[in-house]
């Protein structure tokens, strides 16, 4: 529907023209049963209302404030019309409409009568001027088009209005950011408007830091520099994150600044991404089953700490050369003849030996987790950012002739090693 009354209307061929937009056309409307409701008008905290022009008194051609009429087409007193057997979900692009310190706002009036779910404005909320479409910004009509867009798709209303507001990222306008504060939901947050619905979660990250709470493909579709926190947080199993080529250059400080964090997750590919300068690139904490392929690192690298199995670590490089994962393996010689590796990382291995390596401004230059009957020698490792060499759970170790140069720590092992030998 569109405003067919005034001086200027609305043209009958606008795109999906049905019906000029009045209260009986609402209401006959919302009456058929609709599963969504998605409505751009002025609003009050107990109507949303046109506005017309509906006299040029001074006969300039100009519509001026004196000029328009506003007339409600809908109100909380019309909800006793509206049909409770089909209830929709309402999206009220409109000042005001959601205030909650009226118990009779039109936003929970529907939600008693014609409405399942409603989300609308708890204070003013602000538009683009003339002619509008998705733009990136929020105004009160996108974050309604990205909120129609994830309840279509199947996501839950409580989930979709969440994904709506955080695909804008951080905004420094101040209307923006009330509108992103003052759009809240009336009703269940887990109503779907579909069960038979096939949800994609497709994601495209395109600001930073970003913190993944959803499982789904996220793209990377931006880099950041000299970043100063974690870049990406993931926060949920099933997750491919592709990088795209893109590049997370942090400011490390040996305060544990992250490239990638992953904490107590599973099922996580990440891939195609170029991280530097964090203290740790990608660290995983008590995280199995994941993928880390195509990645490079500069100047930082990879950390698998604390109860993390089963992952599948190939094709990286850590300034330049290559990363060596080793999990479940046994009787394996790591040297620079053969492998010249920038990092070496052994997770449940047995007789592993690493001898005459360089290894610099890692993360950390060797991580032997859960390893037995192995060695450690003639190391060289400099410049690394958290430790040059790294020991827990270990037994019948050896480590000896190795020389350490400006590491932030240059040998830590855990308590819950024995039976290892230093020289």
């Amino acid at each position: 529907m569109y405003e067919r009354s005034g001086l200027n209307p609305v043209p009958t061929n606008a795109s999906y023209y049905n019906a000029p937009i009045n209260k009986t056309n609402v209401i006959n409307e919302w009456n058929k049963g609709y599963g969504m409701v998605f409505w751009w008008g002025h609003g009050s905290p107990w109507g949303a209302y046109r506005k017309y022009w509906y006299n040029d008194t001074n006969g300039d051609g100009t519509p001026e404030w004196n000029e328009m009429k506003w007339v409600d087409f809908i109100s909380s007193s019309d909800v006793y019309n509206l049909s409770d057997d089909k209830p929709a979900i309402a999206y009220q692009c409109s000042c005001s409409n959601g205030y909650s310190e009226d118990s009779d706002n039109l936003g929970y009036a529907l939600l008693k009568r014609g409405a399942v779910a409603t989300v609308s404005a708890s204070r003013v909320s602000w538009y683009n001027l003339g002619y509008w479409e998705p733009d990136g910004t929020p105004d009160n009509a996108e974050i309604g088009y990205e909120f129609v867009k994830w309840v279509a798709s199947g996501y839950p209303v409580g989930e979709a209005l969440y994904l709506a507001k955080s695909s804008f990222g951080y905004t420094y306008d101040d209307a923006w950011k009330m509108n992103l504060m003052d759009f809240n939901l009336y009703g269940d947050p887990s109503l779907v408007i579909s069960k038979n619905i096939s949800i994609p979660h497709n994601f495209v990250i395109n600001s930073l830091p970003y913190t993944i709470n959803f499982p789904g493909h996220y793209i990377l579709n931006i880099s950041c520099t000299n970043l100063s926190g974690n870049a990406i947080t993931i926060d949920a199993n099933n997750v491919v994150l592709d990088g795209n080529g893109m590049v997370l250059d942090g400011v490390g400080n040996d305060n544990g600044i992250y490239g990638i964090y992953v904490n107590g997750h599973k099922n996580i590919t990440i891939k195609n991404l170029t991280v530097k300068e964090f203290d740790c690139g990608i660290y995983l904490v008590s995280s199995s089953n994941n993928t880390i392929t195509n990645n490079t690192f500069k100047n930082c690298g990879l950390a698998v700490w604390g109860n993390s199995f089963n992952n599948k670590v190939e094709n990286n490089t850590v300034n330049g050369k290559p990363l060596v994962y080793l999990e479940n393996k046994k009787d394996k010689i790591i040297d620079s003849s053969l492998y010249n590796p920038g990092q070496i990382i052994a997770v449940n291995c047995e007789n592993i030996t690493v001898k005459d390596v360089e290894l610099n401004n890692a993360s950390i230059g060797i991580e032997f987790y859960n390893v037995s009957n192995s060695k450690i020698t003639d190391v060289n490792a400099s410049n690394n950012k958290f430790i040059g060499i790294y020991l827990d759970s270990l037994s019948n170790n050896t480590i000896y002739l190795n020389n350490f140069i400006n590491n932030t720590d240059n040998i830590y092992i855990e308590s819950n090693s024995q039976n290892n030998t230093f020289h």
